[in-house]
């Protein structure tokens, strides 16, 4: 099983030209095989950073950070091809959705600068990409899916939302691990991840 994920931050939704909304995501690389314990036992003493958000970015508040992850059982040589797939598409369709729903936000600051930060889009970011599981995704998994013979899974978010940077210390989901089962496809994965703060 190889994992990658697109991460998104709510501080990356910016207003673009035209008064239109830009966001902007992360892609990372592929990680893998990450069911074999030559690869998951080094992470128990270094755990290995899946995405990196900068906290210190102007940015309005709450803030929403959300990683969906791409997951991809491989059984055949076509894996990158997979996974540039899934970044392609998956990502297109988390940006478009985002900039959809920053529209509203974009309006009430008519007349700002372009690169101007969008207030609100931190309290709706983890219910936009959160939303995009299911049907919006399974024709992409299905195209993507089709003559690789690779198991495609159905992409799953995680996200945190802090109300104010004061907050950042306390929140009751940093510093603590948490899990994500994955039961498809004849498949039972359990991720465990957590948020934690570096520097």
């Amino acid at each position: 099983m190889f994992m990658s994920a697109i991460g998104t931050d709510s501080g990356n939704v910016i207003l673009g030209a035209g008064g239109k909304p830009v966001a902007w995501t992360m892609t990372t690389p592929p990680i893998g095989d990450v069911s074999e314990n030559s690869v998951r036992d080094p992470w128990r003493t270094n755990p290995h950073v899946l995405v990196n958000f900068d906290l210190r970015r102007p940015a309005d508040w709450p803030r929403t950070f959300t990683v969906t992850l791409l997951i991809v059982e491989q059984d055949n040589k076509d894996l990158a091809k997979s996974f540039n797939g899934l970044h392609d598409q998956v990502g297109k369709t988390i940006k478009d959705a985002v900039e959809a729903a920053a529209t509203s936000g974009a309006a009430a600051i008519a007349g700002a600068t372009i690169g101007t930060v969008i207030p609100g889009v931190g309290t709706l970011l983890g219910a936009v990409v959160g939303e995009l599981a299911g049907s919006v995704f399974d024709d992409i998994i299905a195209e993507i899916d089709k003559g690789l013979k690779n198991d495609v899974l159905a992409p799953r978010t995680i996200e945190i939302t802090i109300p104010d940077p004061d907050q950042v210390r306390q929140h009751a989901s940093i510093g603590r691990p948490q899990t994500l089962d994955v039961k498809e496809q004849e498949a039972h994965y359990s991720i465990e991840y957590d948020w934690f703060l570096a520097g």
